[in-house]
């Protein structure tokens, strides 16, 4: 798990393979990369589609012939499913939960040159406005 956070300019990450402090990072781009270092995997950000100026140049108003496919089901919940092509042409396909419309699933079909077609796939169990006492994100400096 991983909470990413900013107060003002300062921006603070904590992941739970990680130190047991949280570590201030220069950028929310250099908090994604640490996080797709220690996970080994791949990471699709939500928050970079949101706000690509603190990520990424990629936006969600970039993608282009979004469809909606047929519902699906991830788990229990039941889901709207939607399918676009970003900037590079890849294929991007959401899975939004039906009750909230919060983002569960993202498929990204890539290819790959030589080596053929890739599916990259990141899955979301979003927790939303969580009760965390302001406390918790107080950055104290060590003496």
């Amino acid at each position: 798990m991983a909470v990413m956070w900013s107060n003002g300019k300062t921006i603070r990450l904590w992941h739970d393979g990680g130190r047991k402090v949280p570590t201030v990072v220069p950028d929310v781009g250099a908090g994604i990369e640490s996080l797709a270092r220690v996970a080994g995997q791949y990471i699709e950000t939500v928050p970079g589609l949101l706000d690509p100026r603190a990520v990424s140049d990629r936006a969600l108003s970039d993608l282009t012939g979004a469809v909606m496919l047929t519902e699906g089901r991830l788990g229990v919940e039941p889901c709207y499913r939607v399918s676009a092509k970003d900037s590079a042409s890849s294929s991007v396909t959401f899975w939004f939960e039906k009750r909230r419309l919060m983002i569960l699933k993202v498929e990204n079909a890539l290819s790959v040159g030589s080596l053929g077609d890739a599916t990259m796939v990141a899955t979301y169990s979003p927790v939303p406005n969580p009760s965390i006492p302001s406390a918790t994100f107080e950055f104290k400096p060590p003496k």
